[in-house]
Protein backbone atom coordinates (compact mmCIF):
# COMPACT_ATOMS: atom_id res chain seq x y z
CA UNK A 1 0.00 0.00 0.00
CA UNK A 2 2.84 2.37 0.77
CA UNK A 3 4.33 1.86 -2.70
CA UNK A 4 1.04 2.84 -4.37
CA UNK A 5 0.75 6.02 -2.31
CA UNK A 6 4.35 6.96 -3.12
CA UNK A 7 3.72 6.43 -6.84
CA UNK A 8 0.59 8.60 -6.76
CA UNK A 9 2.35 11.45 -4.96
CA UNK A 10 5.25 11.20 -7.40
CA UNK A 11 2.80 11.35 -10.30
CA UNK A 12 1.11 14.47 -8.97
CA UNK A 13 4.45 16.14 -8.31
CA UNK A 14 5.72 15.48 -11.83
CA UNK A 15 2.84 17.15 -13.65
CA UNK A 16 4.07 20.31 -15.36
CA UNK A 17 3.76 22.24 -18.60
CA UNK A 18 6.55 22.24 -21.15
CA UNK A 19 7.90 25.08 -23.24
CA UNK A 20 5.24 24.98 -25.97
CA UNK A 21 2.27 24.52 -23.63
CA UNK A 22 1.90 20.72 -23.70
CA UNK A 23 1.37 19.30 -20.23
CA UNK A 24 3.18 16.14 -19.26
CA UNK A 25 2.24 13.91 -16.35
CA UNK A 26 4.53 11.12 -15.25
CA UNK A 27 3.45 8.19 -13.10
CA UNK A 28 5.62 5.37 -11.79
CA UNK A 29 4.09 2.10 -10.66
CA UNK A 30 6.11 -0.62 -9.00
CA UNK A 31 9.40 1.30 -9.24
CA UNK A 32 10.95 4.34 -7.65
CA UNK A 33 10.81 7.39 -9.92
CA UNK A 34 14.35 8.70 -10.17
CA UNK A 35 15.46 11.99 -11.71
CA UNK A 36 17.25 10.03 -14.45
CA UNK A 37 14.00 8.29 -15.49
CA UNK A 38 11.96 11.48 -15.41
CA UNK A 39 14.61 13.38 -17.43
CA UNK A 40 14.72 10.58 -20.01
CA UNK A 41 10.93 10.57 -20.36
CA UNK A 42 10.83 14.36 -20.67
CA UNK A 43 13.44 14.25 -23.44
CA UNK A 44 11.42 11.68 -25.37
CA UNK A 45 8.16 13.60 -24.95
CA UNK A 46 9.93 16.77 -26.07
CA UNK A 47 10.73 14.99 -29.35
CA UNK A 48 6.98 14.44 -29.85
CA UNK A 49 6.26 18.15 -29.45
CA UNK A 50 7.66 18.95 -32.91
CA UNK A 51 4.85 16.87 -34.45
CA UNK A 52 2.10 18.69 -32.58
CA UNK A 53 0.54 21.88 -33.94
CA UNK A 54 1.94 24.97 -32.25
CA UNK A 55 -1.51 26.43 -31.63
CA UNK A 56 -2.72 23.38 -29.71
CA UNK A 57 -2.73 24.44 -26.06
CA UNK A 58 -4.84 21.48 -24.89
CA UNK A 59 -2.14 18.87 -25.53
CA UNK A 60 -1.65 16.45 -22.63
CA UNK A 61 0.82 13.58 -22.48
CA UNK A 62 0.15 11.11 -19.66
CA UNK A 63 3.15 8.81 -19.30
CA UNK A 64 3.19 5.76 -17.04
CA UNK A 65 6.32 3.72 -16.47
CA UNK A 66 6.78 0.76 -14.20
CA UNK A 67 7.40 -2.86 -13.59
CA UNK A 68 4.72 -5.36 -14.55
CA UNK A 69 5.58 -7.78 -11.78
CA UNK A 70 7.77 -7.92 -8.72
CA UNK A 71 8.18 -11.69 -8.92
CA UNK A 72 9.94 -12.11 -12.27
CA UNK A 73 13.53 -11.02 -12.82
CA UNK A 74 14.07 -11.71 -16.54
CA UNK A 75 12.15 -11.07 -19.74
CA UNK A 76 9.78 -8.24 -20.54
CA UNK A 77 9.13 -7.01 -17.03
CA UNK A 78 9.25 -3.24 -17.63
CA UNK A 79 6.28 -1.39 -19.06
CA UNK A 80 5.78 2.07 -20.55
CA UNK A 81 2.54 3.68 -21.65
CA UNK A 82 1.77 7.03 -23.26
CA UNK A 83 -1.70 8.52 -23.62
CA UNK A 84 -1.48 11.63 -25.77
CA UNK A 85 -4.55 13.83 -26.05
CA UNK A 86 -4.65 16.55 -28.65
CA UNK A 87 -7.53 18.77 -29.71
CA UNK A 88 -9.80 16.42 -31.61
CA UNK A 89 -7.80 13.21 -31.32
CA UNK A 90 -6.05 10.93 -28.88
CA UNK A 91 -3.23 8.44 -29.24
CA UNK A 92 -2.24 5.54 -27.01
CA UNK A 93 0.74 3.21 -27.02
CA UNK A 94 1.87 0.50 -24.60
CA UNK A 95 5.12 -1.46 -24.70
CA UNK A 96 6.84 -4.04 -22.55
CA UNK A 97 10.58 -4.70 -22.75
CA UNK A 98 13.45 -6.12 -20.76
CA UNK A 99 14.69 -2.63 -19.80
CA UNK A 100 12.70 0.44 -18.90
CA UNK A 101 14.54 2.67 -21.35
CA UNK A 102 13.87 0.26 -24.23
CA UNK A 103 10.14 0.27 -23.39
CA UNK A 104 10.10 4.08 -23.36
CA UNK A 105 11.83 4.19 -26.76
CA UNK A 106 9.35 1.72 -28.28
CA UNK A 107 6.36 3.69 -26.98
CA UNK A 108 7.76 7.00 -28.26
CA UNK A 109 8.36 5.53 -31.71
CA UNK A 110 4.85 4.05 -31.82
CA UNK A 111 3.19 7.36 -30.86
CA UNK A 112 5.36 9.22 -33.37
CA UNK A 113 4.31 6.85 -36.16
CA UNK A 114 0.64 7.20 -35.21
CA UNK A 115 0.80 11.01 -35.29
CA UNK A 116 2.57 11.01 -38.66
CA UNK A 117 0.04 8.54 -40.11
CA UNK A 118 -2.85 10.74 -39.00
CA UNK A 119 -1.24 13.83 -40.54
CA UNK A 120 -0.54 11.94 -43.76
CA UNK A 121 -4.13 10.68 -43.92
CA UNK A 122 -5.53 14.17 -43.33
CA UNK A 123 -3.27 15.60 -46.05
CA UNK A 124 -4.30 12.86 -48.49
CA UNK A 125 -7.98 13.48 -47.83
CA UNK A 126 -7.54 17.22 -48.43
CA UNK A 127 -5.80 16.56 -51.74
CA UNK A 128 -8.43 14.04 -52.78
CA UNK A 129 -11.25 16.47 -51.94
CA UNK A 130 -9.48 19.25 -53.85
CA UNK A 131 -9.12 16.99 -56.89
CA UNK A 132 -12.84 16.17 -56.81
CA UNK A 133 -13.77 19.85 -56.67
CA UNK A 134 -11.42 20.59 -59.55
CA UNK A 135 -12.93 17.79 -61.65
CA UNK A 136 -16.41 19.08 -60.89
CA UNK A 137 -15.49 22.58 -61.97
CA UNK A 138 -14.00 21.27 -65.19
CA UNK A 139 -17.23 19.43 -65.89
CA UNK A 140 -19.32 22.58 -65.39
CA UNK A 141 -17.19 24.65 -67.75
CA UNK A 142 -17.61 22.02 -70.50
CA UNK A 143 -21.35 22.64 -70.67
CA UNK A 144 -22.67 25.63 -72.45
CA UNK A 145 -24.36 28.12 -70.17
CA UNK A 146 -26.92 28.79 -72.92
CA UNK A 147 -28.76 25.63 -71.98
CA UNK A 148 -29.59 27.06 -68.56
CA UNK A 149 -30.84 30.47 -69.71
CA UNK A 150 -34.57 31.07 -69.67
CA UNK A 151 -36.35 31.91 -72.89
CA UNK A 152 -38.42 35.11 -72.89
Amino acid sequence: MQRIIRAITTWARRSRPTSNGMRTTLKATGIQLTPAISDYVEKKVALLQKLIDEGDTTALAAVEVGKTTTHHQHGDVFRAEINLRLSGSSFRAVAEASTLYAAIDIVKDTIEDDIQNKKRKRHTMLRRTGARIKDALRGISDFSLKQFRRKR
